[in-house]
């Protein structure tokens, strides 16, 4: 039996991340986390701790909104609304449970999709379950570095997901879909989820229940991923009972040790990649712009690139800033002075025909209290100008 130990998944990782959070700091650019923990959940509680102590670890600067469980929905829209304006936060985390009183989708849908680390918002989910960006969430993308780093076969082999939250069984089954696993989704209406476990090859238990899976519910040999946090007579536990499975399975994580070590370096990771690659991608393309119009225009060199960016374009500007010198090296546009406008965000009424600004990403029209509402401004990235010679 093989332990699927995250620490070695975690330290794989950490010569790039400290490489590339020194080129931030270098930069002036320090990254700013906000987590966001409502009530008194003792596994959002731990996840908290390990996210903070991991993020300061590594240079970041971390701000924790710990509300109490009578918090209103109005007093954790403030939160997010504030970390939404500040600068200094790249990315906000907010975490379930919340308790009753509060709204989940009311409070992800008002986080600005730019910060939105894990992939939470509507945009995130329909740009990443497309393939054209945003943010998957951290634990799916954890599981998947887990299976890969251990060389884990997916490509034809039964995956089975216990679980369908949209922060790790969903995610996760479509990550796993375009590794050309078969995969079944099993939840709390699934019957006879026994029968379904015995057929897996690959098991991701993401339930939040402790010990829900037992080790004679599992095929022989079978890979087991244990994504649960659980508290047990003060014990930190998984979904699955430990003891039982090492005698059935042939790899399974532990908990703690397992998902958790990989997830909190996976956020650093995500911040990263937020702040280059995806951005990058975008730059590209308008570098590209500009390259081809200096082209047709017999041009000698790119003095300016004005850039008009909408507040809902899920696009930091700092992070375009950021992209921007190794995207232009060795290029005619090199030496170019990025210069950004910001679009607000407006949108229409299609009932009363009225335009209006969207505030707190509330898209209700304030004229008749319609939700049909299509947005007119605050998604832009186009390029406005370029000035050249």
């Amino acid at each position: 039996m093989i332990e699927l130990r995250g620490k070695a998944v975690a330290d794989a990782h950490k010569a790039v991340l400290s490489e590339r959070l020194a080129e931030l700091q270098a930069k002036g650019i320090v990254l700013g986390l906000g987590i966001l923990l409502v009530g008194d959940d003792k596994a959002a509680q731990m996840y908290a701790r390990f996210m903070e102590k991991t993020a300061k670890s590594a240079g970041f600067g971390v701000e924790v909104a710990h509300l109490s469980a009578d918090a209103s929905q109005a007093e954790v829209l403030a939160v997010v609304k504030r970390w939404n304006e500040d600068d200094r936060i790249y990315g906000v985390l907010p975490l379930m449970p919340m308790p009753p009183q509060v709204d989940p989708d009311v409070i992800i849908e008002s986080l600005d999709p730019g910060k939105d680390i894990d992939g939470l918002t509507a945009r995130n989910i329909g740009l990443a379950s497309s393939g054209k960006g945003g943010f998957w969430p951290c634990t799916p993308l954890a599981c998947m570095a887990i299976l890969e780093h251990y060389k884990i076969p997916l490509a034809g082999k039964h995956v089975v997901v216990v679980g369908r939250s949209q922060v790790v069984g969903k995610p996760v089954a479509l990550l796993l879909l375009e590794q050309h696993a078969t995969v079944t989704l099993c939840h709390s209406k699934t019957t006879n989820l026994e029968e379904h476990l015995k057929q897996a090859d690959v098991v991701v238990a993401a339930v939040g229940r402790a010990h829900v899976i037992t080790g004679d519910m599992l095929k022989p040999g079978a890979t087991v991923i244990d994504v649960g946090i659980n508290d047990l007579d003060g014990k930190t536990v998984g979904d699955v009972e430990y003891a039982s499975a090492i005698e059935v399975a042939g790899a399974v994580t532990p908990v703690p040790g397992g998902v958790g070590s990989v997830n909190d370096h996976d956020v650093i990771r995500k911040y990263l990649r937020g702040l280059s690659c995806t951005k990058c991608q975008s730059l590209r393309g308008i570098v590209d712009i500009a390259l081809d119009t200096l082209k047709a225009n017999d041009g000698h060199v790119i003095h300016a690139i004005q850039l008009k960016l909408g507040v809902m374009s899920g696009v930091e500007p700092d992070a375009l800033q950021f992209c921007f010198d190794s995207v232009t090296k060795n290029t005619a546009a090199e030496n170019t002075v990025l210069q950004i406008e910001m679009i607000p965000l407006c949108g229409k009424c299609l009932d009363c025909d009225k335009e209006f600004s969207v505030t707190d990403y509330v898209f209700k029209c304030p004229h008749c209290g319609s939700l049909a509402i299509s947005t007119i401004t605050g998604r832009e990235l186009q390029v406005a100008s370029i000035d050249m010679d």
